[in-house]
């Protein structure tokens, strides 16, 4: 019998407006009953066990005492709970040891040159994946080298902004930047598509920055989470980083030309959330 012990999200059907309860002991082990049911429910009745179970309330009638348990959605250990992403030319470029000295913001009129240009020549357009919090600024090397986010690594971050509204997803770094300082200027400065800094995309608790090989980045996460290796996603350019945090049973993408959507897309295939 499984012990339920917390309500973790209240979910509504239209018919009837009747509301339901989530109750459960990880979000691995969760059972959807109504608030009515008691919580001594024994699983072994719907055919369950204490493990990886997720139930589903359906409305056979329109009377709420006829409201049941229709079946029990077996899972394996798949679900996506740990999303881990590389910094350099994974989530942006240039890399930190391509760029000539500290980060910095400069308007974007100065980009353009429209201060000093005295020609008709059009002025440089400003990149994709340049904005930062800072209205009509970008981020810059002092050689005026524009730093921008990937397009897939914003839609990504994005999205994974709004699933966390309804998923206890969380999101990581592990990266062997040459400039950490750096890096988390950057994180403050720049932003993904729905305006959130990449500062609050990923969860503070969780960002392994080090020389160390990245297998070892992971079994920290482990620790610090409780999420099993196979229920991390990863995504890096760098292959021998792919193949050394494989070996764990995490799944990895190899993103060579940076993040892309394309490996968000299939990362989310692989875990069956599309």
């Amino acid at each position: 019998m499984l012990s339920l012990k917390c309500v973790l999200i209240k979910s509504h059907f239209a018919q009837g407006s009747k509301v339901f309860s989530q109750v459960g002991v990880r979000w691995d082990q969760i059972l959807l009953v109504p608030t009515y049911v008691n919580s001594s429910l024994d699983l072994a009745e719907f055919g369950g066990s204490s493990t990886n179970l997720v139930g589903r309330i359906t409305h056979p009638s329109s009377r709420p005492d006829k409201y049941r348990l229709k079946r029990i959605q077996l899972r394996t250990n798949n679900t996506m709970q740990l999303v881990v992403f590389d910094l350099d030319y994974t989530i942006w470029q240039p890399e930190m040891y391509q760029i000539d000295g500290p980060p910095k913001l400069i308007s974007v009129d100065e980009f353009q040159g429209k201060q000093k240009r005295k020609s008709q020549a059009p002025p440089r357009s400003v990149p994709l994946g340049a904005t930062t919090i800072h209205q009509n600024k970008i981020a810059t090397d002092r050689r005026g080298t524009p730093i921008t986010v990937f397009d897939g690594a914003s839609h990504a971050l994005s999205e994974i902004n709004r699933m966390k509204k309804d998923w206890p997803l969380q999101v990581a770094i592990s990266s062997r930047t040459d400039e950490p300082s750096w890096a988390f200027q950057l994180m403050k400065w720049l932003v993904a598509s729905d305006g959130t800094p990449l500062s609050k995309c990923f969860d503070e608790n969780l960002i392994e920055i080090s020389y160390m090989d990245k297998s070892k980045h992971f079994e920290s996460l482990n620790r610090k989470t409780g999420i099993p290796f196979d229920q991390m996603a990863f995504f890096d350019n760098e292959y021998w980083n792919i193949k050394s945090v494989s070996s764990l049973g995490v799944k990895c993408y190899h993103t060579p030309d940076g993040m892309t959507k394309e490996a968000w897309v299939q990362a989310l295939e692989d875990f069956n959330m599309m």
